[in-house]
């Protein structure tokens, strides 16, 4: 048996899910130097580098397509003195911790029974199950690799025509909290009318309707970037502001020190995955439950659109409700 302290953390949702992680871990990592905190998150597969300073990011082939027994094999053989289980109530971690019985490997509570606090107090509350010393969390931040910085020094100097560049990143995992493409590109078409500001759309190859022909405005304050994470990540963290639904890349980017302006479907998401910060805004509608489903009609274009200029003029108000 290993004299070795180990903290395996289960994150396997997404991007997003991972990186609200990282604040506690780092607070924990503070008060326990000598910890080794492996994580599966498949989310942070190519930011291993970059969050290296924290956690091991473990490779996803390890438990791919492993049946219960095969998992409950392999955790018995790792011998991992804590477990921090952060998937909801259909995870296949849940039953597999639970047959161990040991206090110290957790399954947190699922989504829907978090208490009304913002998700980085969540976290905190429950790491602390498993190490209650455990301190404020301090912010979010991903540090860049020197390679990275001195690709964002460049990126940044493409711009110099440009008092300010703005990052769009119009997808998302779930499609109830992706606002219409339509409205973005109506947005899109109205800010690069603005020759001090450049327009940097983020695509995955599921945007891909983005570049039909006639879709986007044709200028050159309008770029279009479709690398992989780590090569688009400079270049994220060389604009000056990120706008967005609420998804992983909002918090890629709030990660990465850039203001953000989030778009939410539901006030609940405002309360649990916006940042309470000075760098980061929120626009939602304030409905009647059973009107939320048509929260992408009731957001309309001019409430983004006055929402950046405010932050354009250096106006700091509050955009919640909107």
């Amino acid at each position: 048996m290993s004299s070795e302290k180990k903290l395996l953390v289960i994150s396997e949702k997404g991007l997003g899910d991972a990186l609200t992680l990282l604040p506690s871990l780092r607070a924990l990592k503070y008060i326990r130097p000598e910890l080794c905190i492996h994580m599966f998150a498949p989310g942070l597969k190519h930011l291993a580098q970059n969050v290296r300073h924290i956690a091991n990011i473990l490779d996803q082939q390890i438990i791919s397509e492993q049946s219960s027994d095969r998992l409950h094999d392999w955790l018995k053989s790792e011998d991992y003195t804590w477990i921090w289980n952060t998937e909801n109530q259909h995870s296949l971690w849940r039953p597999i911790l639970k047959s161990f019985d040991n206090p110290n490997w957790i399954s947190s509570l699922p989504h829907r029974k978090w208490p009304k606090k913002d998700v980085l107090q969540i976290r905190k509350q429950q790491l602390k199950m498993l190490f209650p010393e455990l301190m404020e969390c301090p912010e979010s931040l991903l540090p860049l690799l020197q390679n990275q910085l001195l690709e964002k020094q460049r990126f940044k100097g493409e711009f110099l025509h440009a008092h300010k560049l703005i990052a769009v990143q119009p997808g998302g995992a779930d499609p109830n909290k992706v606002w219409p493409a339509e409205n973005y590109c109506e947005l899109i078409t109205e800010l690069v009318k603005d020759k001090n500001l450049a327009l940097v759309l983020f695509l995955s190859p599921s945007e891909s309707h983005f570049l039909e022909p006639g879709f986007l405005p044709q200028s050159q304050n309008l770029i279009i970037i479709q690398d992989k994470l780590n090569d688009l990540l400079p270049k994220l963290a060389a604009c000056d502001l990120y706008l967005g639904n609420d998804s992983g890349f909002y918090h890629l980017a709030y990660a990465l020190k850039v203001p953000v302006i989030g778009l939410y479907s539901r006030i609940k998401s405002v309360r649990v995955w916006s940042y309470k910060s000075y760098r980061a805004k929120s626009l939602v509608k304030r409905l009647p439950k059973p009107m939320v489903r048509k929260w992408k009609t009731w957001l309309k274009v001019q409430d983004v659109y006055q929402a950046v200029q405010h932050w354009n003029n250096g106006q700091a108000r509050n955009l919640v409700g909107r």
